[in-house]
């Protein structure tokens, strides 16, 4: 059973093993964060992963609350990644 925990992020104990993914898609969030930390646009990642800019800003987003929750003392990281893929 699906169960939506942000906007375009599931969890599903039948997909990736309940970790995080993208709604109707098997595509894990953390390989999308992984590719655009490692230099590949939103847009590029978007197009080698067949999902929408949306959701790779959704799993970006989703990383970054994840990591304001474990790291209180870092919310420039957070920053930094919001602004890879904040619309112009």
């Amino acid at each position: 059973m699906a169960i939506e925990i942000a906007p375009n992020i599931i969890v599903d104990t039948q997909i990736r093993f309940g970790k995080p993914a993208i709604k109707g898609t098997r595509v894990p969030v953390h390989v999308l964060v992984a590719k655009v930390a490692g230099g590949m646009t939103p847009e590029q990642v978007a197009d080698e992963y067949g999902v929408t800019l949306e959701d790779v800003r959704a799993a970006l987003a989703y990383a970054a609350n994840a990591s304001l929750r474990h790291h209180k003392n870092t919310p420039s990281l957070a920053r930094r990644v919001i602004s890879k893929v904040a619309p112009p």
